[in-house]
């Protein structure tokens, strides 16, 4: 949130690479409440859904409607089961002094945080357009008398410099929460099922897939051994045709020893083809891996 042209369009557009809606004036480019979907697993659990809002001081609408837009969005959120892990405020340090409507889209924002929502990033935006002691000069004076409120609920101040690295510097601690909040999430989950198989916890409720669960991994671990035994029973047995040097009892040997295995290994290939189809690899492209022991051993690497 905050006034029009302050950078917040910019920010999702660099944070996700999007580029909808990103205005170079003045005047309004977002007219009405937007979502935009971003997933980046390296960083946090679930996906981002970043929330964009017309500025209070919309060239196009006026600031009932648009306090009313940003209502009903929340309300209807919220009746869903989404929660807001955090909000930003924007304000360009370019601007030079802190009256009229920048004040009253502040007085505004504070109103629709309350007391009880501390998880608050005071972003400043446009550091390209002052020198960095102007800068910091500006962004002192709003800590310490116009965000003094936010911040001593808690709220952080934070700058943006128009980079995607920058962008998740700003919420990192945002995501932090979230993700610690899922974590705890799932661990009262696993608590509260008590005396269930290891295998249902994985699945019901990390939701894992079933390659990724103990017992898959346990059984890619015994696939991968069946390849390697079967590999190096094949090694000898060509390196024999190559050079003879087993007696015709300990080639019979050696040929059932590999036919056991290669059974063996049809026989598990069988019972993980419904877990590879779930990776997306198609029962025939797997057992055509299986056929050819040093592809199929490669493939499993996958499953790791």
């Amino acid at each position: 949130m905050g006034p029009t042209g302050s950078g917040k369009s910019s920010f999702i557009s660099k944070a996700t690479g999007f580029q909808g809606g990103v205005g170079h004036d003045l005047k309004s480019c977002t007219n009405k409440v937007t979502t935009i979907r971003f997933s980046l697993p390296e960083l946090v659990n679930n996906d981002i859904v970043f929330v964009d809002t017309p500025g209070f001081d919309d060239t196009n609408l006026p600031d009932t409607k648009i306090l009313e837009m940003i209502s009903d969005w929340l309300n209807q959120s919220y009746g869903r089961g989404i929660r807001l892990n955090g909000l930003l405020y924007f304000h360009r340090i370019s601007d030079n002094r802190m009256a009229g409507t920048p004040l009253k889209n502040l007085r505004l924002f504070e109103k629709i945080c309350g007391e009880g929502f501390d998880n608050v990033i005071m972003t400043t935006t446009m550091w390209d357009e002052v020198e960095d002691e102007e800068g910091d000069q500006r962004e002192k004076e709003l800590a310490d008398i116009y965000w003094k409120t936010l911040i001593k609920r808690g709220s952080q101040v934070r700058r943006f410099y128009h980079t995607q690295e920058s962008a998740f510097q700003v919420i990192a601690s945002i995501l932090k929460d979230a993700n610690d909040a899922d974590n705890k999430r799932i661990q009262q989950e696993l608590e509260n099922l008590g005396n269930v198989l290891l295998l249902q916890k994985e699945v019901m409720v990390g939701g894992k897939e079933l390659s990724d669960t103990e017992a898959g991994r346990t059984l890619f671990l015994q696939l991968q051994v069946l390849v390697e035994k079967h590999q190096k029973i094949l090694e000898r047995i060509r390196e024999n045709l190559r050079e003879p040097n087993l007696t015709p009892e300990e080639l019979q040997d050696l040929m059932k020893d590999y036919q056991k295995v290669a059974d063996d290994l049809k026989k598990a290939t069988e019972e993980m083809q419904t877990i590879a189809a779930k990776k997306g690899v198609s029962i025939g492209r797997l057992q055509k891996l299986a056929s050819t022991p040093r592809n199929f051993y490669h493939f499993l690497q996958r499953f790791k």
